[in-house]
Order: structure tokens, then C-alpha cells, then sequence
């Protein structure tokens, strides 16, 4: 049998040994709802909320970070998870020190989960769902515009919109390169009485499904491109991309309105003079993933774009061939290795 894993009480600054297959309230049982804001009375013996981030990538590790700094006891879920996180932004360099679990057996429940996998990697949650219990809240940091599919049917379970930047260049170490938003649904309010406002700030937004759209269109434009020409957002001051990049937007401001979201007509500038202006050298997530030989997050890009417009009855031919070309990209890459 493996020894129990350390769990540290962080805004105490005090280590304790405890298994994380037991209970993390006194006697064995919760004592809130996450839903309400209001603290835990925890293991510690202190007033603590429990949050569990199912994801060790860059955006985990600031969520867990985050979650660590607003006084929660954070529980970092999956096979690279690490103990100590540093994160590395523009406001300097801070290190926080969270428990972890590698293992699903050992799961528990806890008040709130934040999912921060690749939408590919979705069935994580069913594969942790002993974290999950009738009133926890289980919000999904992921891209895309629909519900990723899972195995199981949880209960309270939000979308969010992440709108920063972040990088793994180690072990327990990310870059953050902009400034921490995650914007989330009135359902999703508690959120902001769980993560620490000066790492994440939390915003909610009556009209959450036009904000999901515009980080959509940014992705499917910023990620396609980025990839398929192998470079970073630099490329976006190339009048060639550009008049690519208009023509993939413009397609999605039209399946955005038959999908019953109006996006503003000037999107397509908007987004362009954004992706020309970050520093260069500036790469994203799929480009990175496409240089390590990962699988690309294209079901929640442009093939989910695709997607949507079929049902629609809608045509996104450049879209459509984006997402050719990107997919036999990766076979031929497959086929060499």
C-alpha cells in the first residue's frame, strides 16, 4: 500500500499527513453547500472550503494556485500532479503548496471541482467523479461552445470562460502571460468566493453564451492558423493570414447567429489587431501541442464550429478546410514518426 499523500492546510502554513480517500469534513460528513459561498468546517479544524482541480496542465495550476491563495484546501487531481506550483507572471513570482491525489481511487468529495483538461480528455471527470457528491459544483475551465460528453450525469455543472494565458515549462512551474480572468455564468457566482482575486479574478456575465462565442472565434482563428503554418501570432501581421483569418471569423459570426448568438460586426478586426499585437514569438495551445506530437483539441475548435453548422444547415467552407488540412496533418505526422 502506497503511503498517504501530504495534504497542507496552506493559509495556516501547516502540514498534515491525512488520506485523501476520507471525508474531508468533521465526522465524516460536509457541512455547506458550495453553492451558497459559505465555508466548511474542514479536517483542520478551521473554516475552509474544499476545491479540487482535476488537471495538473497550466491552467490547473492557476486555478489551483488561486483556489490555495483565497484560503481553500486544494487538492490537485492527476497523474503529473505536483505538490509545489509556481507561477511565474507579470506581477511577479509566487509559490504556493496545495495536496495532490494521482490516483482516482482515492478521490473524495469536495465542494467545488474545476475541470482543466483538453475537451479530448473530458471522461477524466467520470474517471474522478468520486470527488463529486449531489451539491458540489463542478465547473468545466474548457474551450468550445458545447458540453464536452461525459459517461455520467452530474448535478450542478458550469461552463466558464478562460481569458488568460498560461504556459507548463516544468514540473509544478507555468508562465502565466496575461492577466487572470475566468468569466462564468450567474449559476457559477460562488466561484468568486473561492479563488483568491489578485491570481483569478472571476466575472460573471448575464449573456455568458456571446462571451463563450468570442473566445470561440478567437480560438478556432488563433489555434488553426498558428498550427498550420507553424508559427506563432505574428503571423497575424501577414495581409495573407489576415484575409484567411476574416474569412474564418466572418463564418463564424454567421453560425453564431443561426446558434441564436449575435456577435458584433466587428469581430473580425477586432481579432485580427488583438493576435497582431501580442509579442512575438507568442505560440498557442494547438501549436504546442502539434510540436510535441499531442493530440490537437480540434473538436473544440474549428470541427466543433463545423459541426455546428451542419446542424444548422449552414456552410463554413474555409473553416471546413482549416479543419482538413490541420487533421491530415496530424495522420501525416502519425504515419512519419
Amino acid at each position: 500500500m502506497t503511503s498517504p499523500p501530504t495534504c497542507l492546510n496552506s493559509h495556516r502554513g501547516r502540514a498534515s499527513s491525512c488520506r485523501l480517500n476520507q471525508d474531508w469534513g468533521s465526522g465524516g460528513t460536509r457541512t455547506s453547500s458550495p453553492l451558497t459561498g459559505s465555508a466548511t468546517s474542514g479536517r483542520f479544524g478551521v473554516d475552509v472550503s474544499t476545491v479540487a482541480v482535476v488537471g495538473s496542465g497550466a491552467i490547473g495550476m492557476v486555478l489551483a494556485d488561486a483556489a490555495a491563495r483565497a484560503g481553500c484546501t486544494v487538492v490537485l487531481c492527476g497523474a503529473r500532479a505536483v505538490e509545489q506550483l509556481t507561477v511565474i507572471g507579470p506581477d511577479g513570482v509566487r509559490t504556493t503548496t496545495v495536496a495532490v491525489c494521482r490516483d482516482p481511487r482515492d478521490a473524495v468529495s469536495v465542494d467545488i471541482v474545476l475541470l482543466a483538461v483538453k475537451r479530448q480528455d473530458s471522461y477524466a471527470l467520470d474517471e474522478w467523479s468520486g470527488l463529486i457528491a449531489p451539491d458540489t459544483l463542478v465547473v468545466r475551465a474548457q474551450n468550445g461552445v458545447d458540453p464536452a460528453p461525459t459517461g455520467g450525469a452530474y448535478g450542478q455543472v458550469v461552463p466558464s470562460v478562460v481569458r488568460f494565458g498560461a504556459t507548463r515549462v516544468a514540473a509544478g512551474i507555468v508562465l502565466r502571460a496575461s492577466s487572470d480572468l475566468l468569466v462564468v455564468p450567474p449559476e457559477g457566482a460562488s466561484l468568486a468566493d473561492h479563488l483568491s482575486a489578485d491570481s483569478v479574478r472571476v466575472e460573471v456575465a448575464e449573456d455568458f453564451r456571446v462571451e463563450q462565442w468570442r473566445k470561440f472565434a478567437m480560438n478556432i482563428c488563433a489555434g488553426g492558423l498558428t498550427t498550420l503554418f507553424d508559427r506563432g501570432l505574428e503571423i497575424f501581421t501577414d495581409p495573407f493570414v489576415q484575409v484567411i483569418a476574416r474569412a474564418l471569423l466572418d463564418e463564424v459570426r454567421a453560425v453564431a447567429a443561426a446558434d441564436g448568438v449575435r456577435l458584433e460586426a466587428s469581430i473580425a478586426e477586432h481579432t485580427i489587431t488583438d493576435l497582431a499585437g501580442r509579442p512575438y514569438g507568442t505560440t498557442t495551445s494547438m501549436l504546442r501541442d502539434a510540436r510535441a506530437g499531442n493530440p490537437l483539441e480540434l473538436d473544440a475548435h474549428g470541427a466543433e464550429l463545423v459541426r455546428i453548422a451542419e446542424w444548422h444547415d449552414i456552410h463554413a467552407p474555409v473553416n471546413a478546410r482549416l479543419v482538413d488540412a490541420l487533421a491530415a496533418s496530424v495522420r501525416y505526422e502519425e504515419r512519419v514518426r
